[in-house]
């Protein structure tokens, strides 16, 4: 006995009814699958570069083109995989340029962060594996694409500062100890005399930076601030192998500066 022949109607009417027939939801997961298999290959990968890419296509050597691998561990992250990731080096050795490859079956609103996890990572993992990246002796461009083979309009954001109200940590600023011939430092310095104090190789750097951080915290006029301050830096001159009875027993950012002088005559 032969099973009756099963009709699927992909969207249209029903003609026995004429009633509307819903079209049938396919599984993503089998497109990404097939878009993974396909972009495997070294050519389709050059055929994205070439399109979506144009600014490399004079920069790269394509027979120098290479599959890296997309499972990158991060610092309390954990797992993460990236669906795939191309190499291509400049004619001269010089530079690499990475391309990371997303296949999306619908918008999401993080992605920009996510492609930036698994381009941080990617980084984080060539220069682990490569010292001539890493010195910057060869350059490094990167590149995230997304292919979307999904139904619904592509609404989500591309950059990271569209994910913040006002500034997006795509960069950051550097702040070192205050040079020498600086201005006298203010209250709102006080991070800056904590990082000369706390870097400072020197004893008599210290002897010069501590009653200066003394004189701030106390400016502040906050009393648990002061507090907190001392037993901070107490046990900060206690890891530098600088310590007193009179030292343990200061509660105030004088008595701290006074009992450190001590001690260095001491010493």
């Amino acid at each position: 006995m032969y099973a009756p022949a099963i009709r699927v109607h992909l969207g249209g009417r029903r003609p026995e009814t004429g009633h509307p027939v819903p079209s049938p939801r396919l599984d993503h997961t089998v497109d990404d699958a097939f878009l993974k298999r396909i972009f495997a290959h070294a050519l389709t990968a050059e055929l994205l570069i070439r399109r979506h890419l144009p600014d490399w296509v004079d920069k790269v050597d394509f027979a120098t083109l290479e599959p890296l691998p997309t499972e990158f561990i991060g610092e309390e992250l954990g797992k993460r995989l990236a669906d795939m990731a191309w190499r291509v080096r400049s004619p001269d050795g010089r530079s690499d340029f990475v391309v990371l490859v997303e296949f999306q079956g619908r918008p999401e609103r993080a992605m920009a962060l996510r492609t930036n996890i698994y381009g941080s990572l990617a980084t984080q993992r060539l220069f682990e594996g490569d010292r001539e990246l890493a010195r910057g002796d060869r350059c490094l461009t990167m590149a995230c694409l997304v292919f979307h083979h999904g139904d619904r309009k592509w609404n989500a954001p591309t950059k990271m500062r569209d994910l913040y109200e006002h500034a997006a940590p795509i960069e950051y600023q550097p702040i070192s100890r205050l040079p020498p011939d600086a201005d006298p430092p203010t209250v709102l310095d006080i991070p800056r005399v904590l990082i000369g104090l706390s870097g400072a190789s020197a004893v008599l750097r210290m002897r010069a930076e501590l009653p200066v951080l003394g004189r701030l915290v106390k400016e502040c006029g906050d009393e648990d601030y002061e507090r907190y301050m001392v037993r901070t830096v107490r046990a900060m001159l206690r890891s530098k192998g600088i310590h007193s009875e009179e030292l343990e027993e200061a509660m105030s950012m004088d008595a701290v500066t006074v009992a450190f002088r001590r001690s260095l005559e001491e010493f």
